[in-house]
Formats: structure tokens, sequence, C-alpha cells
């Protein structure tokens, strides 16, 4: 992973939008003062790739990473890796009284890998091969940690290792192949339950079912030969059973025939209802004739209707002249009543004009002063006076904040002292301890010492038999000694738990300190500002005091910008004083013209001219219709006939009217008597032809029976005669016919009894069950019907019962072979779990975990002797044995030292190659088979180097940069960024910090 480019906003120091260009950097600084950045740049990577921060000791906190002046921070990482381009983008927000990451992505150009948080990690991790606590060991390395890893215990190294390097990925094979085993086990015996299932599944044996089916196949045949034969027998039984049905059913039709009542009189009816209707249609014709001669009268009479329509005109000319005369008195009072409201009106509107004018004059005035307003304005003085009172407690809040940077820094150096107290205690505890239990070793075997044995140290005599001192070392002191040390361990780890705690609270209480620093500059520079803008305005005091400040007390620049906004404040609240006189002025215009407009007797004195000229403009409109009306009145009676003539027309019109209905009356009544004579003829004719479609309903009915042949000529009489006749004849024939059919019937049902009992016959020997005579015999399939015999069809039931011992067959045929199947897959899982035991054994071992600890330990010590050598020209080297690390001084006889007599130089140098050989060592042992690394970030130590360690470490760092890795190195030391190609410098602003790029 090669870093492209960084962009950050709202993140840590950078408040503001802020870009770091790694583009063909290979070797570089990141410089600055503290506080100012330097390790969110690094902070910056991890975030974006993990969603984490190292330095933070726990990777679910980020909170302080949100400037404090932002609710949000953004990250964006541009790299390449294996020569493809991808960015990390993540957002951070403040949500309540915490943050939470609320964006993240990745991308491979426009391709999208990742698009929420959660899918970050993973993504990252399959991507780079390395988790978080892997890739801060890489390619970010925070050097205090590994000086502790050369003081640690060797359970605590190893324990360390074993994170680093994912050794843990032993135990979880050992586990999974414990759980393999257990599974493969498991999987095994439900496989034999299963087999054992499926034995169940076999009752009978397959060639058992086969004999089973032959057997009922025949049955069935059998069975359909006689159901065939019965069904034949049926059929002629059928056939003799339909003929004396037959017969029954001929004799019943033709017994129901018999001749109709009153078929002699039907034709004298006739004949006298004939009569009738000849003497009605001649008193019609006769009523039908007077109708039409009284209707020709009134005709040729007055017409009515004109008469009456001439006297209604007569009434309507009345009726308006009348309207006219009491439309023009009403006419005279209307207009009489609008000139006196009228009036009234005009004396309304007048008093309003007036109104009216004196409202905007007052808005006139108002405006005029609005225009002549000074600047400032009140706002902007009181706006200013308000930036005053900010600055005042920003310098109180900003004084604050020194003091408790000096009680941070004089904690911190309490606690810097008190652990270097702690580590002095806790060395010479462990070397009293190492002293103890070495003798304590020694004189646990002295008494298998003997005079004139070899000694087992020199292989010289011994010449006598050491005795015991009060200086001999036992097991108690030993355990004494131990519990002392173990307690200053715990102590020290105490007291470097405070020293971070202090050192956090300091940078915390310094960048705070320096936060309000800006803040203040920021505000003192708005001061200046504001007071170059007042100065014209407040006169000579402000300026004097300008031109006085070459170095200004902060009070007395204050004071006098008070003194000048005072001044200022005195004209704005003059000129906002008469502004509120104009202002009320024009606001009780307002209130006059709108207590005119409201007052309901100038509401009322309109509404009555209103309803006034309404009620003219009505009356003067209904007279002129009147008018109009009385004309067209008169125009319609001009050469009419006068009013008595017109009324004699009428009543002769009407006289002529009433003899043409008395004529319309008669002739309706001949009409009905002519209608009812037509009725009793036509009932008549349908009697005769009633009893006509009688006979034609019993010739249908019999029709099936050949009835006798009927002519046209023959009357309705003659043709029910022949017809008796011919019924008596058929009815004895059909009776002879029905005594042979019976005689047939009887003798088919005893041929058919027979055949049922053939068929119960062979279906016996599957209701009765197979007797067992013999217990070790082979199991025999059961009767199919052991209760009795199945429902009818039963060639039916037969295939029915031989499809179901074909399942049966073929089940048992499956769970056979399923059984096959189920032993191979029952031998394999057999075989798996017995390797998975095997390897469980071999990485339970303790011999293979210290075996693989103890190898990786040398390697780390390998490598890191090749990085040592170039540090310190070859003065010491590492050595390593099952316990901890030890330095070779080569300079003084090869001594073998242990690593904590070295001064905080060599310890930070030794630390570095051992830094750099655990980062190469995990990135080759990685679980996840990482790919190589190709950026690598030291985060600070530097200080502690003496010019000539500083020198070899940039040399070292020289030779890693052309090795084509990214080095970047976090520091305060000036020397060594010189020494390198490039430096990024982070410079702390009132705001936001920022970083600059020099290319040297």
């Amino acid at each position: 992973m090669r870093p492209v480019q960084i962009e950050m906003e709202g993140f840590g120091a950078f408040k503001d939008r802020t870009v770091v260009d790694f583009a063909d950097a290979e070797l570089f600084a990141i410089i600055g003062p503290t506080g100012a950045g330097k390790s969110t740049i690094i902070d910056a990577i991890t975030f974006a790739l993990y969603g984490s921060i190292a330095r933070y000791d726990n990777q679910n906190v980020i909170a302080p990473s949100v400037n404090a002046l932002s609710n949000e921070g953004k990250v964006r990482l541009d790299f390449e890796h294996d020569g493809e381009s991808y960015c990390a983008v993540r957002v951070m927000r403040r949500q309540g009284t915490g943050v939470a990451t609320r964006e993240a992505r990745l991308f491979r150009g426009d391709v999208v890998l990742a698009g929420r948080p959660s899918e970050m990690a993973p993504a990252v991790e399959a991507l780079l091969g390395l988790n978080f606590d892997q890739f801060t060991r890489t390619v970010v390395l925070p050097q205090g940690e590994f000086a502790q890893f050369l003081r640690d215990s060797p359970a605590q190294k190893q324990e360390l290792l074993r994170k680093l390097l994912g050794f843990e990925v032993y135990e979880r094979v050992r586990k999974l192949a414990v759980t393999r085993q257990s599974e493969a086990r498991a999987q095994a015996e439900l496989l034999e339950g299963r087999i054992d299932e499926l034995t169940q599944n076999i009752p009978f044996p397959v060639e058992q079912l086969e004999l089973q089916r032959s057997a009922l196949s025949a049955t069935r045949e059998t069975i359909r030969h006689l159901d065939d034969r019965a069904r034949t027998v049926e059929l002629d039984q059928q056939r003799a059973v339909d003929v004396a049905s037959r017969a029954a059913d001929i004799v019943g039709l033709l017994t129901s025939i018999t001749p109709p009542a009153g078929l002699d009189d039907a034709a004298d009816r006739l004949e006298h209802c004939q009569g009738d209707l000849h003497l009605a249609t001649e008193r019609f014709e006769a009523a039908q004739t007077d109708y039409s001669r009284a209707q020709e009268q009134r005709i040729s009479g007055p017409d009515d209707g004109e008469c009456s329509e001439l006297l209604r005109r007569y009434d309507r000319a009345a009726q308006t002249h009348t309207l006219l005369a009491e439309l023009g008195s009403e006419l005279t009072d209307a207009a009489h009543r609008h000139s006196s409201a009228d009036g009234a009106k005009q004396r309304d509107q007048t008093h309003r004009t007036r109104l009216v004018e004196e409202v905007n004059a007052a808005q006139k005035a108002f405006a005029t002063h609005r225009k002549e307003a000074p600047s400032p304005s009140l706002t902007e003085c009181q706006t200013r006076r308000d930036r005053l009172h900010e600055l005042e407690e920003l310098a109180k809040e900003r004084a604050s904040a020194r003091e408790a940077e000096c009680d941070a820094q004089l904690a911190h150096d309490t606690a810097v002292t008190a652990l270097s107290t702690a580590e002095s205690a806790h060395k010479t505890d462990d070397e009293q301890l190492s002293d103890a239990t070495d003798r304590a070793g020694v004189l646990a075997f002295r008494h298998l010492l003997n005079t004139g044995d070899p000694c087992p140290l020199c292989n010289q005599p011994i010449a006598a038999t050491p005795e015991p001192s009060i200086d001999d070392i036992g097991a108690a002191e030993v355990t004494r000694l131990r519990q002392i040390f173990d307690e200053s361990a715990q102590q020290l780890s105490k007291t470097r738990d405070d020293e971070r705690a202090t050192q956090q609270r300091l940078t915390a209480a310094t960048e705070r300190s320096e936060l309000l620093n800006g803040q203040l500059r920021t505000l003192m520079e708005r001061l200046d500002r504001d007071r170059g803008e007042l100065a014209p305005l407040a006169g000579r005091d402000l300026a004097d005091s300008a031109r006085r400040d070459a170095t200004p007390d902060l009070g007395d620049r204050v004071a006098a910008h008070r003194s000048a906004i005072e001044q200022l404040l005195d004209l704005a609240e003059a000129h906002e004083r008469r502004s509120v006189e104009l202002s009320d002025r024009l606001e009780t215009a307002r209130q006059a013209l709108d207590a005119h407009d409201r007052d309901p007797e100038v509401l009322k004195r309109r509404s009555a001219a209103d309803d006034a000229a309404d009620k003219l403009r009505l009356t003067q409109a209904r007279h002129q219709d009147a008018e109009l009306a009385n004309a067209n009145a008169l125009s319609a009676l001009s050469g009419a006939r006068a009013r008595s003539v017109a009324e004699d027309d009428l009543a002769m019109a009407q006289s002529l009217q009433a003899a043409e209905i008395a004529a319309a009356a008669a002739l309706t009544e001949a009409r009905r008597q002519t209608q009812t004579a037509r009725g009793s003829v036509e009932q008549a004719r349908q009697t005769l032809t009633e009893f006509t479609r009688e006979l034609d309903d019993v010739y249908r009915r019999v029709v099936s029976v050949t009835p006798p042949h009927r002519t046209a000529d023959q009357s309705v009489a003659s043709q029910w005669t022949a017809l008796v006749a011919w019924r008596d004849q058929k009815i004895a024939q059909a009776r002879a016919e029905a005594t042979a059919a019976d005689a047939d019937i009887v003798r088919l049902d005893d041929e058919l009894t027979g055949i049922r009992r053939e068929r119960v016959d062979q279906m016996k020997p599957w209701i009765d069950p197979p007797v067992r005579s013999d217990p070790d015999a082979v199991k025999m399939p059961p009767s199919p019907w052991p209760h009795g015999l199945p429902p009818e069809p039963w060639a039916d039931s037969l295939a029915t019962q031989i499809g179901r011992v074909s399942a049966d067959i073929e089940t048992a045929q499956g769970a056979l072979d399923r059984q096959a199947t189920l032993r191979k897959e029952q031998a394999e899982d057999t075989r798996r779990a017995g390797v998975a035991a095997e390897t469980a054994t071999l990485l339970g071992s303790g011999r293979f975990q210290r075996w693989l600890m103890a190898d990786a330990l040398k390697s780390l010590a390998t490598r890191a002797n090749d990085r040592l050598c170039e540090l310190v020209d070859g003065q010491y080297s590492l050595h390593v044995d099952e316990k901890s690390f030890f330095v070779i001084d080569h300079r003084n006889a090869d001594e073998l030292r242990d690593s904590r007599t070295l001064s905080g130089g060599e310890t930070f140098l030794v630390s570095l190659a051992l830094a750099l050989a655990l980062a190469d060592l995990v990135a080759e042992l990685s679980a996840a088979g990482a790919s190589s690394m190709e950026s690598m970030f030291l985060d600070e130590g530097f200080g502690t180097l003496d010019a000539e360690s500083l020198d070899a470490v940039a040399g070292a760092l020289e030779t890693l940069g052309a090795s084509g890795r990214m080095i970047g190195v976090v520091t305060h030391v000036r020397e060594l960024a010189d020494r390198l190609s490039m430096r990024f410098e982070v410079s702390r602003g009132p705001i936001s910090s920022t970083v600059t790029r020099v290319d040297l």
C-alpha cells in the first residue's frame, strides 16, 4: 500500500480542507510544533482504511478526531496497491454526545468495493491482507511500544508475538480440527441411525413382494374375465327388462286415452254466437255516422281557443295599466330617498380625503428621516459592543487555559520523576531476585556433593563439603523477593500509565491553549479593523489611541474602543428616538384613517346610500318594463272585435263541442258491444279447436305405437271413434309380450348369480392371512384385505394393491441403494474424524508451540541484527534465549548484557531495529498472506539520539528509502528532517492547521 494523496476537513487540527500530496515522495519527514497535527496525518491513513486510530488504545474511540469547531470530519485517501489505484473515503459526524461514522466507501476506479461502514474493514483486510493490528505494526510503527517490548517478561513477549504474528491461527486450526473431528464422528453416528431407519423401511424381502405382485396380477386377469361375462349377462337381462317395461308403458299409455266430454254441443253454440255478432256490427256502423256529423258541425263553428285568447288580451291590458300607475308613485319616492343618502356619503368621503393626506405627510417625513440615518447603525454598534464582551470573556478563558496547561506540565514532570524512580526500584528488585534465584539454585544441589567427588562446575576434586551459613538463600526468601519484584512491576506499570495519562492531559491542555490563542488573535484583528472603521466617526480620541498603541495593552485597547462605540451609540440612539416619534405620528394618522374606515355610522351611511341607489335603479327598470308591457297589450287589441261578440262566439263553440262528446260516447258503447259478440264467437271456435288440439296431443303421445291414419274430411267425433277401437287392440298385444320377457329375466338372473359366486372364490385367498408355522421362515407379506372383501370394482382394487406392492418394491430397492451409499459416506466420515483427531493431537503439543515461538524469536533477532549493525556500526547485536533478549557488546569482549542496561539513545536504536525487523516479519508471516508493504511511517522517538546515532539512523532510513519503499518520519528533530530529501511542514493556525510540502 502506497499513499498518493490525503484530503482532510474537520479532522483533528485540520478544520479547513487540507490536502497532503505524496506524489513522487520516497523519503520524507513530517515536522511541526507540538499539537500542530503531525500525527493526525498518520491517523488519517488508518482512519480512512480501518475507521480506527492506533494511538487512542481503543479501536472504537474516534470522537477526539473531530475538530472542536466542526460537527463533521471527512478523510479521503488515494493510494496504490499492486499496480492498481484505489480511493478510501470516510465521514464521521457528531450525534448527540458522541461521534459516529456515517459514510464509508472504497473504490477501485469507478467500481465500488465497499459502500457501507460495516463493509469497509473486511474489504480493506481482503485487499491488503492485514488487519488493523498488523497494519499498525507494519506501516505505522509507534517506537515507544517496542522499547517496552525489549523489557517485557517472556510471557508478555510471547503473547505480543502471538498476536502480531498471528500464531493464534494454529490454536484456531487445532480447535477447528477438534470441531471437525466431533462433526465427522457425529455425522458417522447420524449416518448409522439413518441406515437403521432405512432398514425399518424394508419390512419384507423384495423377492416375496415380487411373488405377491405376480399372484395379484393373475387374480386380476381372472376377475376381469368374469366381469366381462357378468356384463354380457346383465346386458341380456336388461334387454328383457326393457321389453317388459316397454309393454307395461304401452298398456299404461293406451289405457289413459278417453274421448272429451261435450263434443256434440260445441257446433250449435258456435252458430248462435255468430248471429249476435251480426246485430252488434249494424249498431256500431250507425253510431259511427252520428259521430262524423257532430264533428263536422264543431269544425265549421267558431274557434273556442281564439275566443279565449282574445278575452285574455283584454284582461292583460287592464292589469298593465293599473301596474304602470302604481310604479310611477314608487319611482318618485325612491328618487327622494336616494338624493338624501348620497349627500351624507359625499360628506364622509371629503373627511376621509383629509385623513389620507395626513397619513401621506407623516409617511414622507418618516422616510426622509430614515435616509438621514447615521453610520454605523444602532444594531452594528450593539454588535461591536457584544464583540468586545466576547473578547474579554475569551481573554479570561485563555488565562484559565494557561493555568491548566501549567498544572498539566507540573503533573507530567512529577509523573516522569515517579516513573524514573519506579524503573530504578524495579531494576534493583529484578537484580536481587535474579541473584537470589541463582544462589538458591546452586544451594539446592549442595546435599548431592561429597568430599573427593569431582565438582560439577570446574571438574576439580571437592576438598570439603561446604557448610550452611547465614547467607544461604532459602525458598521462602526467593518467594519473598519474587513477591517484592511483582509488586514493583505492578507499581511500575501503574506509574507508566499515570505518565501516559498526564502526557495526554498536557497535550490536550496545550492544544486548548493554542486554540484559544488563535481565536483571540482573530478577534484582536477584527477589533483593529473595527477601530479603523470607527476612527473617522468617533473623533480625535480613538485616532490618538490608535497612534499610541505600539504594543497596546488589551484592556486599554478595549476601553478606548468601548468609548468610541458609546459615542456612536448616543448618536444612533438619538436618531432612533426621532424615528420612534415620527413612526408614532405615522401610526396615529393611520389609526385615525382606519378608525374612520371602521366607524359603524360611516359604514351605515355608505350602505344606506348604496341601497338607495340600487332601489332607484331597480324601480326605474320596473317602470320601463311596465310602460313597454302596456304598449304591447294595447297594440295586441288593435282591430279586434268587441268583447261581447267574443263572449257569444265562445258559448256557441262550447255547445258544439258538448254534442261531439256525446256522439263519441255512443260510438264507444257500440264498439264495446261488437267486441263482446266477437269474443263469444271466438270462444266457441276455441272450444272446437281445443278438442282438435287434444286429439293431436293423443296422436303425438302414441306416435311410437303407430296409431291409425286420419283424413282432413273426417270430423273430430269420427276421428275419436277410430282411435278408441285401435287402443283396445294394442293393449291386448302388449300384455302378451310382457309375459314372455318376465320368463327370460328369471333365467338370466340365475346365470349371473353363478358368475358372482365364482368371483368371490377367486378373491378368498387374498382375504385370509397366510399361516406362519415356522418362526424362522422368511417373513411373508400380509394379506391385502384381512378384514373382508375390498370395495367394488375388485379389478381396480387389485390394480391399486398391485401399485402399492410395486411402490413397496421400489421403496425397498431404493432403501437398499441408499444404505450402500450411506455406508460409503460413513466410512469417509470415519476416516476424516481420524485425520482431524491426529491433527488436533499434533497441534495441541506444547513442544510445537514452544518450537514455533523460539524460531520466531530467533528469526526476529537475526533480522534485527542486520538493521542494528548499520545503526551502531557493529557495536551491538541481539541474542535471544527462551526467556528474553540480551545485547552482545562486541567492543567489550562480546559481553552479554541485559537489554535494560542500555542508555536511552541505545534503547531507541535497538528498538528501531527490532521494530523494522518485526514489521518485515509480520508482513511475511501474516496469517492472511499480506502483500509486501510499499510504505512505512515512523512516529517520534528520535529526540533521544546523539549526533552520531542520529547520523546512523538517517543513513539507515536513506537505505530503506532507496529500496523503493516510501518512508515517512514524524519528528521534532530539525537535523534529521534536513537530512531527508523532502519534508511536510505542519503549521498551527488560529482556526485550522496547514501542511506545506518542501522539496529539497
